[in-house]
């Protein structure tokens, strides 16, 4: 009998194991920090609107006009998601309607830094369709000055079969020291750009979008008729800090510069009027050729096992032993 009872226990000992090593070896879930349908006009005050103004209406966000002490019409405005956040590795995407010309996400904004001094004081990262919106493209914010335009990521301005009119889902994921684009039509889910590079540029922060006003050579506008949508931010690689409360105080009211947006996107080609480039990235990927097939954003990665796993592993064996311990006292104490 005896036997029987320290078998019966051993195997109990032996599936508790088994069952917090399972729990351990799970992979984390990627964790939606953010998410937003605009379908709640309040919602507007999670974000600082910088030389434009945007509305929700409709269900979506638009722009609807500059700010009242911007007088060039083909300049651009950001606005951005007002949380003081480190974030580091996530997606952000978004849906974006009815593209006029240059309009896009950015992301990896320091919002200590993001202003509107200017067109490119957005601070951070930006994919987005070009001026004619019929390429994708890659650039950002100059790291050692945030009120100038670092330039496209060389090899980043492609071709993607849209035009002046289309809708788009585009999605961003900084991972490390990776920053991939992926485009798709917003109506067939085809995808049409697929991008990554490898830079050490902009570390952490904040997503929101930037949108230029109007583009006198196409005669496009984007007051009141590009749109965004859904917009959601998922932190990946285990990274799962949560956001920290929105700031609603008024967006910063220095007076911007009133520079012409010739610093901007080209229409299908290395641009040749954009601000010179102050340096090329020491790590960016090479220009003969877009990596499209490279990009590791489509899926979460593994990530390691949870913190606190081997300590209930131990817990729970240990309270096992006890148990078996305590069955079999009671069992010789009732021989006797």
């Amino acid at each position: 009998m005896l036997k029987k009872i320290l078998c019966f226990t051993l195997a109990a000992i032996m599936l508790c194991g088994m069952s917090f090593c399972v729990s351990a070896n799970e992979p984390a879930v990627p964790t939606v920090v953010y998410e937003n349908d605009f379908s709640d006009p309040a919602t507007l005050a999670d974000f600082n609107q910088f030389r434009s103004v945007w509305e929700i209406k409709d269900g979506k966000l638009w722009i609807t006009g500059p700010a009242d002490d911007i007088t060039d019409t083909e300049t651009f405005g950001h606005i951005i998601l007002n949380k003081n956040v480190t974030w580091r590795n996530y997606i952000v995407e978004a849906d974006i309607e009815n593209v006029q010309t240059s309009t896009g996400i950015v992301c990896r904004v320091n919002n200590e830094l993001a202003d509107a001094q200017t067109a490119n004081s957005f601070a951070g990262f930006l994919g987005f369709l070009s001026n004619n919106a019929k390429s994708g493209a890659m650039g950002r914010s100059n790291p050692s000055d945030h009120t100038a335009w670092g330039g496209n990521y060389e090899g980043s301005v492609i071709a993607a079969g849209t035009d002046i009119g289309s809708s788009v889902h585009m999605k961003i994921t900084v991972l490390d020291d990776t920053f991939t684009l992926e485009i798709f039509d917003l109506d067939t889910g085809l995808e049409l750009y697929n991008n990554i590079i490898v830079t050490d540029e902009w570390q952490s922060g904040t997503v929101g979008f930037r949108a230029r006003f109007n583009n006198a050579g196409t005669g496009a506008n984007s007051f009141n008729t590009v749109s965004f949508d859904n917009l959601k931010v998922t932190l990946i690689n285990d990274e799962t800090a949560p956001a920290t409360e929105a700031v609603t105080e008024a967006p910063k009211t220095e007076a911007p510069a009133t520079e012409a947006p010739k610093t901007e996107a080209p229409k299908t080609e290395a641009p040749k009027t954009e601000a010179p480039k102050t340096e090329a990235p020491k790590t960016e990927a090479p220009a003969t050729e877009a990596p499209a097939t490279d990009a590791p954003s489509t899926s979460a990665p593994t990530t390691e096992p949870a913190e606190g796993a081997n300590i209930g592993l131990i817990i729970g064996i240990a309270a096992a032993a006890i148990i078996a311990v305590v069955v079999v006292i009671v069992i010789i104490k009732k021989k006797k």
